[in-house]
């Protein structure tokens, strides 16, 4: 069966509250992957600010729960399976900070057939719910689905991903 990337399609998270103790948490794993880490994670004294990966544990999550609700039509299990990650681009517009409510929308940006498979882009944003509505990162997670076809037409809503890779 081949994949509906549901074009334009908006899927959202509701709000989740980024506390210092997450924060801290997540950037102490980070440890056994660089020699040190820069105080500003750890820093009680002053804001907490998350590691500039912090965003990525929530688009992960939505990922790993709701990902299929990105599709006009569930995929299959075999089509997820043929699945891997293939690029990404991150935007930092502002540095999340303990405290803060973050809120995520994500669509599919950009669907394309290959020769071999196809590939799809879906561009998340989070930003901060309660007080500027303020953007704080847009995270773009490309997949490369061997094998798989689209049901569409390429498309590409989003300029960043014009370029051929």
């Amino acid at each position: 069966m081949p994949l509906h990337p549901g074009l334009g399609k908006i899927c959202y998270q509701k709000e989740v509250y980024v506390s210092a103790r997450w924060v801290m948490s997540f950037s102490a794993g980070l440890l056994s992957h660089a020699d040190k880490l820069e105080d500003v994670y750890f820093n009680t004294e002053e804001q907490v600010i998350a590691h500039p990966m912090f965003g990525w544990s929530l688009c992960w999550k939505f990922i790993l729960e709701r990902g299929n609700e990105r599709f006009e039509v569930s995929p299959e299990s075999f089509e997820t399976r043929r699945g891997v990650h293939y690029r990404e681009h991150v935007i930092i517009h502002s540095s999340i900070k303990a405290g803060t409510w973050v809120a995520l929308s994500c669509k599919h940006i950009q669907a394309e057939q290959r020769e071999k498979g196809s590939i799809i882009t879906t561009r998340f944003d989070l930003v901060d719910e309660r007080r500027s509505k303020r953007p704080l990162v847009s995270h773009w997670i490309t997949d490369y689905y061997r094998d798989v076809k689209l049901n569409t037409e390429d498309f590409c809503l989003d300029e960043v991903f014009r370029i051929k890779f």
